[in-house]
């Protein structure tokens, strides 16, 4: 990465703009800013920060009002910073400009920022005003976090010697921040919690052999026996192996008796079902005897139904013919009335009392004419109040277009008088409509900084809780660490009784060698044991992995607050509130006033339309009127013709449906004195023809009148029973004589079988297999439910096995990662990768020390124990070669600490840049310091920068030390003027 020029206005201890090309620098390949103390000679590492990372160090990581140089306070000048760089061969530009407040302005100044790329001779805009989406391009070009940044680019004043000097916790977070190695924490919490997770698991399988084991005794019906171990595999087994052959024993036993119950119940029921089987035979026997005896009974009754049934039949023949008679009997008598009725209705209407058939056909013509002349009025008079109705219409409707007329051209006045207040009304919300972008900018800021502050609320009680649970974790560890201490003092104590436990009378003591042994130590009762050592061992373990886990999570928490306080603009949340009630406000008034001027906009133009749409109307209506006119005569006109066709045909009737209705009417009545005497004389006829035919089948059937053959009918139900009787009783005398006529009912005892007893023998022996049957089936469940148990347990030790073997692994493992015993060491793995990477950072600076120290200098890494408990793992330390002494960093003198940190600054940067893609620098900065250099000194560490410009790398040192000054040729300076503001001299 190359930085080419820094465009600055505005900005820090500059007013005006500044402007600062890095490129004329480039043959030679170094330059030095120079200026008295607090001139602005760092201002422009800040800008160019600031440019690409929207913030500066040196002002806690903000931006915003605090980069806005003070001398623009009561002015509406910009504040901006632009740094053209290219990375590889693509050169880019990004522009930015803080949020400020001007004089004269409600809202601030909305922050921007824009990054283009140079394509040809034309800059093209990757991204723009989006804040994080340019925050997201700037870091796929640069591939260097702020922190990387001003670690391998800006060696800031004083902050590249924190590294060489810092404690290996410090030196731990800077590492962390630039290599990213928050991972490894998640790997250590992976591991505890998969530690966690199979200890839960292996404690559950042992609970399951257990409880299994509890539940075979009971099974059995006895008690587990309290010194089982259930941890113990083969003695697990051997407890319950004899319970599950013993349960198989008792079911073989009772399989016996079961088998002998169900012989003599297989006995007892084939004795019960062959008597059963005579005493059915017995039964049907007397049965048919029985139903024989009662159908002889009734055979006189049946001769009888079969003669009733005969001239019922024959009945039902000739009752076609008497009901056909009757039935036409009938109908002459309806006719006659029929005819009566019409002619008492003609004579009402006509004077001829008796007319002819051939009268009756030509009245009926006559009538039916009139009828269908005087119809077709009928519509035309119902449609005469339509007329009327459409007369009145049309001239209503003429009446409405010169009402109409008068409208529109009342409306065409009024809005021409309309126009100049709405030109009036949109100039002026013009003007406050113009503000809507820095009000959302603004609205937006606030915004973010409120969801910030809320934020640091929720972290400052989850700090808080987190530290509750640090004292407690402390307080742990204190209560743990001294529990262990007194159980490792009681077992020292007690050595003496151990050893006297292994004496034996005529063997050598391994302490003073006597055979005898009279007064042996004696051992309490509550002696410590190797396993009480080691369960004390375990829980203060426990309680430092607590311990180290709620620290970690204090600093998380508490960097986390910070940053977020800091993204607040350490201002409360109800503050922030207001300030974003305000901005909302604002906001919204503003884009308020941008949608009625949208809205004024649109009515001007509609009223424009309007007004050429009403003269098109006006003409319109004019037409309109004159067409009204013509229909209204002619309508008026219609309506007199059709009002006299009407009157004509009305007559002395009130109307021309009255009339047609009486004509209607007597057309029906002389139609029905017509067609009821045709009807009549037809009935005469068929009545003579019916009496003919019924006294030939009456004389057939041998009846001797209509009444006879009336008193022989039966219903049809009736005679169907009589049939079925009939029948029935043939089928059933039938059916008697064959049923005892069967081979099983002959030669039968002559006395009944008595059941009873063969029942009560079959109960029995039902009852006494029943109660086997249960025996067994609960002997064979129990002997079931204790074999699956056994074999679950079988499982469960098999798992446990493998559990208890994957947990010591896990367990190790994680203990390893975070640092305790068997790690011996004590490194993190977070720390022993970082140790990694400082070894290489360490190498890499000793070569450029030794060139500035003439080889008497080296740095080493080291991974000893920190004293006092502290973090280890990532110490340095100084080798002087002189006298082959390792010392602190901190022991060197001011300008061989300038000197080991610039090396260390430098190797850093070397393994920072490599780590990301191999990120070549070509611009380089290093802000002071040369001051504690004596003159041979300085030379050297020149002449080694010197080296730095190898393969076009520009070199820019901050510094008023003269003789870097008189050494480096190409100058920025920079001056204060008599107002107290800064300008850039190339």
């Amino acid at each position: 990465m190359k930085i080419h020029k820094v465009n600055i206005e505005g900005f820090g201890a500059y007013k005006g703009k500044e402007r600062v090309d890095f490129d004329a620098f480039a043959a030679d390949g170094k330059f030095v800013i120079t200026g008295k103390t607090g001139a602005g000679k760092t201002t422009i590492l800040d800008a160019i920060t600031y440019a690409l990372f929207g913030r500066v160090p040196r002002y806690n990581d903000t931006a915003d009002e605090h980069v806005r140089s003070r001398y623009l306070a009561d002015s509406a000048n910009p504040t901006e910073v632009s740094v053209e760089f290219s990375v590889g061969e693509d050169r880019y530009l990004v522009t930015r400009r803080p949020a400020y407040l001007v004089p004269g302005r409600k809202t601030p100044v909305a922050a921007f920022a824009e990054i283009s790329a140079l394509n040809g001779t034309d800059w093209e805009t990757l991204a723009s005003r989006n804040l994080r989406e340019v925050a997201a391009k700037i870091d796929d070009i640069v591939r260097l976090n702020p922190q990387q940044f001003q670690q391998v680019i800006l060696l800031a004043q004083g902050r590249f010697q924190e590294f060489l000097i810092a404690d290996s916790k410090t030196r731990r977070e800077l590492l962390r921040k630039l290599f990213n190695t928050n991972r490894f924490l998640d790997y250590s919490t992976d591991l505890d919690i998969r530690a966690a997770a199979l200890k839960k698991s292996l404690d559950l399988t042992t609970e399951a052999i257990s409880t299994n084991a509890v539940n075979i005794a009971s099974e059995a019906g006895r008690e587990r026996p309290a010194t089982l171990d259930v941890s113990n595999g083969a003695a697990v087994l051997a407890w319950a192996e004899p319970i599950v052959a013993e349960q198989k024993e008792t079911v073989g036993k009772l399989e016996a008796v079961a088998a002998e119950k169900k012989r003599l119940y297989d006995k007892a029921s084939a004795a019960l079902t062959e008597a059963e089987r005579i005493n059915a035979l017995q039964r049907r026997k007397a049965q048919a005897e029985t139903r024989k005896t009662e159908l002889a009974a009734k055979q006189e009754y049946i001769d009888a139904a079969r003669v009733r049934l005969g001239n019922a039949e024959k009945a039902e023949v000739a009752w076609l013919a008497v009901d056909s008679e009757r039935e036409a009997a009938a109908e002459l008598a309806k006719a006659t009335a029929a005819r009566t009725v019409a002619a008492a209705a003609y004579a009402g209407l006509f004077d001829d009392e008796s007319p002819t058939a051939e009268s009756l056909r030509e009245r009926v013509t006559v009538l039916t004419g009139e009828v269908v002349k005087l119809d077709e009025l009928v519509p035309r008079e119902e449609a005469l109040g339509q007329l009327a109705k459409a007369a009145e219409k049309a001239a209503a409707t003429l009446e409405g277009a010169h009402v109409n007329l008068a409208a529109l051209e009342s409306k065409q006045t009024q809005m021409k008088q309309s126009g100049p207040e709405l030109d009036r009304q949109i100039a002026t919300l013009a003007n406050e409509a113009s503000n809507l972008a820095p009000a959302e900018t603004r609205l937006a800021a606030v915004s973010t900084q409120l969801e910030n502050a809320r934020a640091a609320e929720k972290t400052a009680a989850e700090l808080e809780k987190a530290r509750t649970t640090h004292a407690k974790a402390s307080a742990a560890v204190e209560a743990a660490t001294g529990a262990r201490t007194k159980v490792l003092k009681q077992r020292l104590a007690e050595h003496a009784g151990v050893l006297a436990e292994s004496l034996t009378d005529g063997e050598a003591c391994a302490v003073c060698g006597s055979t005898t042994h009279p007064s042996p130590a004696k051992l309490s009762t509550s002696h410590v044991t190797e396993a009480d050592v080691d369960k004390a061992e375990a829980a203060a373990q426990r309680a430092q992995a607590a311990y180290e886990s709620a620290s970690s999570n204090v600093s998380v928490l508490t960097e986390r607050l910070r940053a977020q306080t800091k993204a607040a603009i350490e201002q409360p949340v109800a503050v922030l509130e207001a300030e974003y009630a305000d901005a909302e406000a604002a906001r919204d008034a503003t884009a308020s006033a941008q949608a009625r001027h949208a809205t004024l906009t649109g009515e001007r133009a509609q009223v424009q339309n309007a007004l050429a749409a009403v003269a098109d109307e006006i003409a319109q209506a004019k037409e309109a009127r004159a067409t009204a006119e013509s229909e209204a005569n002619h309508a008026m006109a219609v309506f007199a013709n059709e009002r006299k066709a009407i009157e004509d045909a009305r007559g002395d009737f009130a109307s021309v449906s009255l009339r047609v209705k009486d004509a209607k009417s007597r057309c029906e009545v002389s139609q029905r004195l017509l067609d009821t005497t045709a009807t009549r004389d037809k009935a005469q006829e068929a009545a003579s023809k019916a009496g003919a035919r019924l006294a030939g089948v009456l004389a057939e059937q041998g009846f001797e009148a209509a009444s006879s053959v009336e008193s022989a009918r039966l219903p049809k139900a009736e005679r169907e029973k009589l049939s079925d009787q009939i029948s029935m009783h043939a089928a059933d005398t039938e059916a008697a004589k064959q049923i005892l006529a069967e081979k099983d009912l002959q030669n039968l005892p002559a006395e009944p079988v008595d059941l009873t007893p063969l029942r009560s023998a079959r109960d029995t022996a039902e009852s006494s297999l029943h109660d086997a049957t249960i025996a067994l089936g609960q002997a064979q469940t129990r002997s079931g439910s204790v074999e699956n148990l056994f074999k679950e347990i079988q499982k469960k030790l098999k798992e446990a096995a493998s559990e208890q073997k994957n947990y010591a692994v896990v367990n190790r493992l994680a203990l390893t990662v975070r640092g305790q015993m068997p790690n011996t060491k004590k490194m993190t793995l977070e720390t022993f990768a970082l140790a990694a990477d400082l070894e290489e950072i360490v190498a890499a600076a000793n070569v450029l020390l030794s060139k500035m120290t003439a080889h008497r200098y080296e740095l080493r890494y080291s991974d000893e124990l920190a004293k006092h408990g502290g973090q280890s793992g990532l110490a340095i330390e100084v080798n002087d070669a002189y006298n082959e002494e390792t010392r602190p960093p901190q022991s060197l003198s001011g300008g061989e600490k300038f000197q080991a940190s610039l090396a260390l600054a430098l190797g850093l940067a070397e393994v920072v840049t490599s780590r990301n893609g191999g990120v070549r620098l070509d611009t380089l900065f290093i802000d002071e310091g040369f001051g504690a250099l004596d003159s041979e000194t300085l030379d050297v560490t020149l002449d080694t920068i010197d080296a730095l410009r190898e393969g076009g790398r520009t070199v820019g040192l901050i510094s008023h030390v003269e003789q870097v000054k008189e050494r480096i040729t190409n100058h920025i300076g920079v001056s204060v003027t008599e107002h107290g503001w800064s300008t850039l001299k190339n």
